[in-house]
């Protein structure tokens, strides 16, 4: 822990943990990035952040109310289509039946 403790006071004052992962045991290895590294991260997440609300056409601070209206409309529109095939369905079978009669 003295070692890892040392290095990080060698990095910059900011510092992203992007993984941590167990290698054996007792032992963990993790990944973080500092500096360039760190800011280039922050760049591409922002980039990322800014091309996902402008596909829901929303600002980034309204993206995460903006998924949950689009989820919560889309889990009605897949109720609605289910109802509507299930109506079509049952239509479908009553036409059968009465040409059945008709024959």
């Amino acid at each position: 822990m003295e070692v890892l403790t040392y290095r990080i006071q060698e990095l910059s004052s900011a510092l992203k943990i992007i993984s941590e992962t167990g290698v054996a045991a007792g032992v963990r290895r993790i990944e973080a990035l500092t500096s360039k590294g760190l800011l280039k991260y922050y760049d591409d997440m922002e980039k990322k952040l800014q091309e996902a609300a402008a596909l829901v056409k929303a600002t980034p601070n309204q993206l995460s109310d903006k998924i949950r209206h689009l989820q919560a409309e889309n889990k009605n529109l897949h109720s609605e289509l289910e109802s509507v095939k299930s109506k079509m369905a049952k239509k479908r079978q009553w036409e059968m039946y009465l040409i059945r009669l008709q024959k």
